[in-house]
């Protein structure tokens, strides 16, 4: 990866999005409204997750029977680990490119289209969709 190459393309990009030429002036106007038209850094910000995950790894434990999407079967005490910093750099997952930061990915026709909450686990979708799971 190309630091200072990408640091060029971010604020630019961010620049344009922004309304002006240097981080700094949109620093001192941001607001919601601009923030909602920072496609650029939203998908600059999710691509930092999914390669840089907050919480590396993380488990759970079943309060009570129940079955997760792939048909796997969990009785009540059963712990179930993941590791979303593996997960966020899998070719199966993200393409051949998976070790690449490139928001680019998070992005159609420009404007920031999130992935599934099973595919981009950074805000830890089970405690949300899986009741059972503690």
């Amino acid at each position: 990866m190309n630091s200072a190459r990408n640091n060029q393309v971010f604020s630019n990009q961010v620049g344009n999005e922004g309304g002006t030429s240097s981080i700094e002036d949109i620093v001192t106007k941001l607001n919601d409204e601009i923030l909602e038209k920072m496609h650029y850094l939203h998908a600059t910000l999710t691509e930092t997750l999914r390669l840089y995950p907050t919480v590396l790894v993380d488990g759970r434990i079943a309060e009570k029977d129940g079955i997760l999407p792939d048909g796997f079967r969990l009785k009540k005490g059963d712990v179930i680990y993941y590791m979303s910093y593996a997960m966020g750099k899998l070719s199966d997952i993200w393409g051949d490119d998976a070790h690449n930061f490139r928001p680019e990915r998070w992005l159609n026709n420009g404007f920031f289209q999130s992935e599934s909450p099973f595919k981009f686990i950074a805000f830890h979708v089970c405690d949300i969709i899986y009741p059972f799971i503690f």
